[in-house]
């Protein structure tokens, strides 16, 4: 527009009192092909400028407020999120979790894998703090190479599968020939430190699966006589 300005009224015969008013308004902006977000922001929170609505300005300003934010929590989860793994103990034969100082598991045999959504999803149990039963957990690995925000292929996950199964099933010496670390993350600042009462949390759980597993089986007892 300020490009239009000068073109048709920088002369002075084209000139009149609504021209006039025009140059000046936009006689800051002859000659410039671009100008800066902050100008852009004032000129159009000034009112004086012909403009569709005001659907722009608020765009922008909305933009600088919520892409800061964007970036903040993008960054949090990127690198203070504290990690949680899935850990696979086979000599006690369980799958296991564990995060804000709660233990979440699962016996190896009696694991239920499925999808929430397009995401691999297995179901551990935790004790509900309130009411001291039993609470269902999904757990959502990821095991993509290439992400840490759930993206794993069904490739991937299959791949995750059977290595896990594998591993339960036959020992260390079927997925790996030597011990291995997983890659740590390249920059992480979470911690999640083992719960000081793990060992009590795993004896917790476990006792209530085996005490409502009993109670299923009573009940399937009573309907069959």
């Amino acid at each position: 527009m300020a490009k239009h300005v000068e073109e048709k009224y920088g002369h002075k015969k084209e000139q009149n009192m609504l021209s006039t008013k025009l140059i000046e308004l936009y006689k800051p902006y002859f000659g410039k092909d671009k100008i800066s977000l902050w100008e852009y922001i004032k000129a159009y929170d000034s009112g004086n400028f012909v403009i569709d609505g005001q659907y722009d300005k608020y765009l922008i300003l909305g933009w600088l407020i919520f892409f800061p934010g964007f970036l903040w929590l993008f960054g949090y989860l990127s690198f203070f999120t504290p990690p949680v793994y899935l850990i696979a103990d086979r000599q006690r034969g369980i799958l296991y979790s564990y995060g804000m100082g709660k233990v979440r598991l699962t016996r190896y045999k009696e694991a239920q894998f499925g999808y929430a959504g397009n995401m691999l999803a297995i179901k551990l149990y935790g004790i509900n703090e309130k009411t001291g039963q039993l609470k269902t957990i999904l757990y959502r690995p990821n095991v993509s190479h290439y992400s840490s925000f759930l993206t794993s292929t069904d490739s991937e996950n299959h791949r995750f599968i059977t290595f896990l199964n594998a591993y339960m099933q036959q020992g260390r010496d079927a997925v790996s020939p030597v011990d291995y670390q997983a890659r740590k993350p390249f920059l992480s600042f979470g911690k999640n430190p083992l719960p000081a009462d793990f060992e009590q949390q795993v004896k917790q759980i476990l006792a209530k699966l085996d005490q409502e597993k009993k109670t299923m089986r009573k009940i399937d007892k009573e309907g069959t006589e």
